[in-house]
């Protein structure tokens, strides 16, 4: 395919086209276009932790590649005057391999399979009516132990799940739904600009429509534009009171513009939906962290365990309850089971810098864990976790320590944003061409940003009243 073949020239190697083996949990790598199928993309919902496993096998030895299993790979073809079955296990296995044409079995012999040891068998050809050969046979090789099954009409095995879509579908649907479902699939493929027209134009043929009122009020929160975003999300609520999305989306907004307990009440009534219980609840328990109420936010942070027990931000939450309170043997068994989750989670590391347990005690200990590419980023997000639990003092030992070790104009803004320093760099940089240092333009797309781009509210004792410190830290190119 042109898929693969682009890659001939790009490669060093000269053996055919390039291969490139993908795993996941869906049944192809969709992109939006303008083709018509029931394949569509596929997100997350809001603050769920989801895990699942992935096989990865060496195959040699095989010849190719009929059947596989986590536990082991079979390649069935015709060898000149017979079948010829080869299988392969990922682990030490006694099985049984069967055969059978047509309903009839002509081989079930016991075999005893070592890691990665090829076993081989011919099923020859007798030219009778079980001749595994013939082209019209029914086929059907089985290793029950390894899980592994071949049939000579791969039909016969498949789901029976439509891929077509049904003729004169599309037409049918009101042009305000196709134009919103369009907008939904690339705002799930983060592609959000060309999302933002479509559900515009739904909106003006249909004011209320509901997805996209949805879908603006979600596109205005990830910008920064909470105001906005809760116009959109009481809107919906004029719609139905009940309903757990428009609850959910009116919740973060009311959350974001500091209005707790406007919040609380509509975060209690997207917790009676099980798609968003768990979340709910993580919620609920961070708005009574930041206003203060450490009993009630332990109390939430159970609850949403309760729904989802690997739930990352709850057991964060517990942990730092824990910390605070003076339980260190509680907040370290949590930190344990969530590295259990997740061996290489930054916060655990974190975590015990800020309560100096295991030996993380001093600044060098804590950035020799952090190994990855970005280093400030992964600080930068857990300095903003800490602030909007309700953190601060937290949130800016981890600032400073950021700002003092990586030069990054947005985590010195944070930094000098949570010690209300208004005379701390970047703010008192003059604009001008050192403006592309700026915040703004170390790709920082978090709504969150807005908070360090409008600040300080008041004017510094060195600066005079008729200059502006206060910079959105924008820049053109």
């Amino acid at each position: 395919s042109r898929a693969g073949g682009i890659w001939d020239d790009l490669l060093t190697d000269t053996d055919g086209q390039y291969v490139e083996y993908q795993a996941g949990r869906l049944l192809v790598q969709y992109t939006p276009s303008g083709e018509t199928n029931p394949i569509s993309q596929v997100g997350f919902e809001p603050g769920r932790t989801d895990r699942w496993t992935e096989s990865w096998f060496p195959l040699e030895g095989l010849g190719g590649l009929s059947d596989a299993s986590r536990h082991g790979a079979v390649f069935v073809d015709h060898d000149g005057g017979g079948l010829r079955i080869r299988a392969q296990a990922f682990r030490a296995v006694d099985d049984t391999l069967r055969v059978t044409v047509d309903g009839v079995a002509v081989l079930e012999e016991p075999v005893s399979l070592g890691v990665l040891e090829t076993v081989q068998r011919i099923v020859p050809s007798d030219g009778g009516v079980t001749s595994a050969t013939r082209p019209d046979a029914e086929v059907l090789v089985e290793l029950p132990g390894l899980g592994l099954a071949w049939h000579s009409a791969p039909e016969a095995l498949a789901l029976d799940r439509p891929f077509e879509p049904t003729d004169g579908a599309e037409a049918t649907i009101p042009e305000v739904d196709r134009l919103v479902t369009s907008a939904r699939q690339l705002v799930l493929g983060r592609r959000l600009a060309e999302a933002r027209p479509l559900f515009e134009r739904a909106l003006r043929d249909e004011p209320w429509h509901r997805e996209a009122l949805l879908g603006l009020g979600d596109l205005e929160y990830r910008r920064g534009r909470y105001g906005r975003a809760l116009e959109y999300g009481r809107r919906l609520l004029r719609l139905d009171a009940y309903d757990a999305e428009h609850n959910f989306l009116a919740g973060r907004a009311y959350r974001a513009l500091g209005r707790l307990d406007d919040a609380a009440e509509a975060y209690g009534w997207a917790a009676r939906s099980t798609a968003y219980r768990s979340v709910a609840y993580v919620e609920l328990a961070e708005v009574a962290l930041a206003d203060g109420r450490p009993e009630r936010a332990d109390h939430y942070a159970s609850l949403a365990l309760d729904y989802d027990r690997s739930g990352l931000a709850a057991l964060q939450l517990k942990a730092i309850l824990a910390r605070v309170a003076g339980d260190g043997s509680g907040a370290e068994a949590l930190r344990s089971r969530l590295l259990e989750i997740d061996p290489l989670h930054h916060f655990v590391a974190v975590e015990r810098y800020l309560s100096g347990a295991r030996g993380l005690t001093d600044e060098r200990a804590l950035l020799d864990r952090l190994r990855s590419e970005f280093p400030e980023q992964e600080l930068l997000e857990l300095v903003i976790e800490y602030h909007e639990r309700g953190r601060p003092a937290d949130a800016l030992a981890l600032a400073r320590l950021t700002s003092g070790t990586f030069p990054n104009p947005v985590v010195q803004a944070w930094a000098a944003w949570l010690a209300e320093d208004a005379t701390a760099e970047p703010f008192r940089s003059s604009p001008g061409p050192a403006c592309c240092d700026s915040p703004s333009s170390s790709s920082s797309r978090r709504p969150t940003a807005g908070k360090t781009r409008s600040w300080p509210p008041r004017t510094p004792a060195d600066v005079s009243p008729t200059t502006s410190t206060s910079r959105s830290f924008t820049c053109s190119r």
